[in-house]
């Protein structure tokens, strides 16, 4: 089990893409980085509220394929451009959130949250 220590303000963000990178690779294979702080922080963004929101409970499939069904709209019965460049926004927004979302999923899978299992 982990329990995130106290340590001094490392965010998520503010640890740097390579750590980012390393703790999602050890999160992959079941492993905790072995630097506290990072793990700390890495805790705390995957244990946030946020990933409790509606938007983030449905299936991270779902925005990208709206956003192929948009382009297909415009491009197939000629309705304005707009629609098409929006849908292209809607599906890279999409599979951003998708990866973030299973990202989080899988460092709350290797970050267990000890005061949730009472």
């Amino acid at each position: 089990m982990f329990s995130a220590p106290t340590l001094p303000s490392v965010t998520f963000k503010s640890m740097g893409r390579d750590n980012r990178r390393e703790v999602m690779r050890l999160a992959g294979a079941g492993k905790r980085h072995a630097d506290p702080a990072i793990a700390a922080a890495a805790y705390r963004w995957s244990h946030a509220k946020k990933w409790n929101s509606l938007a983030n409970r449905l299936p991270g499939w779902l925005l990208p394929c709206v956003g192929v069904v948009y382009i297909l709209l415009a491009v197939l019965t000629g309705l304005p451009l707009w629609l098409a460049i929006g849908g292209t926004v809607v599906v890279i927004v999409g599979l951003l959130g998708w990866i973030n979302t299973s990202g989080a999923r899988s460092l709350r899978a290797v970050y267990v949250d000890e005061s949730a299992e009472g």
